[in-house]
């Protein structure tokens, strides 16, 4: 036999489920038992089954009853803590609740483990990313602000800490001699796409505006002059819009053997955000090839679907008439609230969230690069939903790196911290942002960068 018994305090026992079952299941995917016993003793107690065992430090989670509960401002701290380990892939392990003691005992049985750190509470705190539901901040889109949030105000944005945490898992193991296998991964580059706008030219009063800004408000005759000639060879189809990118996307999705996917945003004339309509006969057979070329469609629910669930609802049914197999999202402008909008999709039957991502740089907003089934900290409950954490936006990375070589520098190293856990490297670069002066520096590195991240 080679399951793990993993022994809980059974205070909080739905929320230490849960974050057993990701680290030790999902991630890990070793067999292992969770049982849970009724004395207050303040650690998790791993027994492998050749009697060595593990302690971990349970201070967050016993430090609170049910009753009042720990969604509260005062349990998030302020500074990061540190373990220094030859188990850790760093060497120093940040970790939120607990103590950096870390010890190798004999117990007459085996060899024991005692680590202060309580990574479990503190990979719960990155995964339900609940200290946005406490944090009272918001933007002027109503968003959190990814700035107050523990990773940022600590430097971490760029260390994937719950894949830190697995890996010091399976190395302590493997320290105990544990003979079990851990799950197999392989490193994935999963490129995506936020069509905000689908075409730059479409209609004629887009055209008339481009032109009279040309005029007016820059006061470029040149520049007149080179769209007017653009706008009348795309009326005659001798050349695509700007904003037509798709068969380019997946063509260097392809060459890289990636998949890519395509989130719309299912808006009609009238709406606040209104680009294009969802009923526009181009936009369907656009969503047709994509499909047909064996790349995916998801849904980029629009501004005004937070907080208000029946918007959601009704956009959906109108990219169903076009693409009825919808099962992810990404909310548009990352106008997202935890738990609320997983709940949202869980109860419309999506499968997939990619929205775990900073509005304002990149990096690892949950701290982890595998996808995760996420918990409701409100309800106590498992969704069956799945987050794709998004890793990499380029509209958001630029606004940090402005320069090329150190926008790509940037994202290329958040490709390789990826790779180390093989993990999923998701990136966001819209159709849109390709044809525009203010990103053709950029566009022109899309396929080395493609390359260099494979």
């Amino acid at each position: 036999m080679r399951n793990l018994k993993i022994f809980v305090s059974s205070v909080f026992l739905p929320e230490k489920q849960y974050i057993i079952n990701t680290l030790f299941g999902q991630f890990l995917g070793v067999p292992f038992s969770i049982v849970p016993t009724n004395n207050s003793n303040p650690f998790f107690r791993i027994e492998l089954p050749n009697k060595s065992e593990i302690i971990i430090s349970d201070s967050f989670f016993s430090g609170f009853t049910e009753h009042k509960g720990y969604l509260i401002k005062e349990a998030i701290p302020d500074r990061a803590k540190y373990l220094h380990s030859d188990f850790s892939p760093e060497n120093d392990l940040p970790f939120l609740f607990g103590n950096d003691v870390f010890k190798l005992e004999e117990n007459g049985k085996g060899n024991t483990i005692l680590c202060g750190a309580d990574i479990i509470a503190s990979a719960f705190f990155f995964l339900t990313r609940w200290e946005e539901h406490v944090l009272p901040q918001r933007d002027k889109h109503g968003r959190f602000p990814c700035k107050y949030s523990f990773i940022q105000r600590n430097n971490l944005e760029s260390r994937a800490l719950v894949n830190e945490y697995v890996e010091f898992l399976w190395n302590i193991l493997q320290k105990l001699s544990y003979t079990g296998i851990r799950k197999s991964r392989k490193y994935k580059v999963v490129p995506t796409h936020d069509v905000d706008n689908f075409m730059r030219f479409d209609t004629y009063l887009k055209s008339a505006k481009t032109l009279l800004s040309d005029l007016i408000i820059r006061r470029n005759t040149g520049l007149f002059l080179k769209d007017l000639k653009l706008i009348l060879k795309i009326r005659s189809d001798k050349q695509k819009d700007p904003f037509d990118t798709f068969d380019y996307l997946m063509d260097e999705s392809e060459k890289i053997a990636c998949v890519s996917e395509f989130y719309f945003i299912p808006a009609i004339k009238g709406e606040y955000d209104f680009q294009y309509s969802i009923n526009d006969d181009r936009l369907a057979k656009t969503i047709k090839n994509i499909a047909k070329r064996g790349h995916k469609i998801g849904m980029h629910a629009s501004y005004n679907v937070l907080k208000k669930p029946m918007v959601f609802l009704a956009e959906l049914k109108r990219l169903k008439n076009i693409y009825p197999e919808i099962r992810s999202n990404r909310n548009h402008f990352l106008r997202f609230e935890v738990p609320a909008s997983w709940q949202v999709m869980a109860d419309n039957n999506f499968t997939k969230s990619s929205n775990m991502a900073f509005s304002n740089k990149a990096g690892f907003r949950s701290s982890c690069c595998y996808p995760y089934q996420v918990f409701n900290i409100l309800s106590r409950k498992v969704l069956d939903l799945i987050e794709q954490p998004l890793i990499m936006m380029e509209a958001a990375l630029v606004k940090d790196k402005v320069n090329p070589d150190d926008f790509f520098l940037q994202a290329i190293e958040l490709a390789n911290e990826v790779k180390k856990y093989n993990g999923e490297y998701v990136f966001l670069w819209h159709n849109s942002n390709f044809n525009l002066p203010e990103w053709e520096a950029f566009a022109k590195g899309y396929s080395g960068f493609l390359s260099a991240i494979k």
